[in-house]
């Protein structure tokens, strides 16, 4: 008897971590997707609004961080604590996640440019990591507003460009 004790003492242990580990990053990649997507609809819908003829007039691309609200809720509490600051980085998408917060939190620093610019980098980053699949694009629709995966949907059937476009005229195909 204390032979199967003894085993399932060493075995037991790695097992239940493992199936922890799992239930954890599922939870993990959900949350911080759930927040991507937030942000890049926020993001998005503000440049449309701040770059229209009536957002132009009234100088809101030079406001462009005023009510704009992203959140970041969830990834603070991710990057906060070593020991869930690990788990993040255990992510098979962790660099793509690290790259796109790092161009949200951009928008709202003092660095030369504009804002609504620096937004439109940040739409292009999650824009470019759906398209090359960096991102889990079923795990984006299952946490997007519908509206907004429609956008997202319009991006990968073709539909529209990448906002990266935008930004380098050097990208864009020559018709």
């Amino acid at each position: 008897m204390s032979f199967y004790s003894d085993a399932l003492s060493k075995v037991l242990p790695p097992i239940l971590s493992s199936i922890d580990f799992f239930f954890r990053k599922r939870r993990i990649r959900k949350q911080l997707y759930q927040e991507i997507a937030e942000n890049n609809y926020r993001i998005v819908v503000h440049i449309a609004r701040c770059t229209s003829i009536a957002g132009i007039t009234q100088g809101e691309p030079l406001r462009f961080t005023e009510n704009l609200g992203l959140s970041f809720n969830t990834w603070g509490y991710y990057t906060e604590d070593e020991g869930r600051k690990g788990l993040l980085y255990r992510l098979d998408e962790a660099a793509t996640i690290v790259r796109i917060y790092e161009r949200f939190k951009n928008i709202y620093t003092d660095a030369p440019g504009y804002p609504h610019v620096r937004g439109k980098v940040a739409a292009a980053e999650v824009d470019d990591s759906l398209v090359d699949g960096s991102l889990d694009r079923e795990l984006y629709q299952s946490v997007s507003r519908k509206e907004a995966w429609e956008y997202m949907a319009a991006l990968l059937n073709g539909k529209r460009e990448s906002y990266g476009y935008d930004l380098n005229p050097l990208a864009r195909p020559i018709r």
